[in-house]
């Protein structure tokens, strides 16, 4: 599946703008290709098959980012709220880790970065 993470970042940067939510997008579709591998029946390229479960990817990402604006909108004390928690120090500092551990995942094992993404980026 790494093989084709390169044009898999083509294919979803085509369609999302930040580069980070593309990283990620890519990542969640990997994880969710290799979970689904037993039920993938060939009758397409393996590419094929990944940009359909980017494609899944893709809207569940914008569905999440409109829920979150939703919510935001309604109750705009919230966000002040946690963007008061966080603080804009920390909020850098987290974003610079995502950063620098969305990076490491192309160099380490599947195995590795699933355990990477459920400690730093799912939380």
């Amino acid at each position: 599946m790494e093989k084709y993470r390169q044009r898999l970042i083509r294919f979803v940067g085509k369609r999302v703008d930040n580069f980070l939510d593309v990283e990620e997008i890519v990542q969640d579709t990997l994880i969710s290709a290799m979970d689904s591998l037993p039920t993938f029946k060939g009758k397409s390229s393996e590419f094929t098959w990944l940009c359909a479960i980017a494609r899944h990817e893709i809207g569940d990402f914008y569905r999440r980012k409109k829920i979150k604006q939703i919510v935001f909108s309604r109750l705009p004390w919230l966000k002040e709220l946690v963007d008061e928690a966080l603080g804009p120090e920390l909020a850098y500092q987290e974003l610079e880790t995502k950063t620098k551990i969305l990076k490491t995942f192309k160099n380490i094992s599947e195995g590795y970065t699933r355990v990477l993404r459920l400690k730093y980026i799912e939380g």
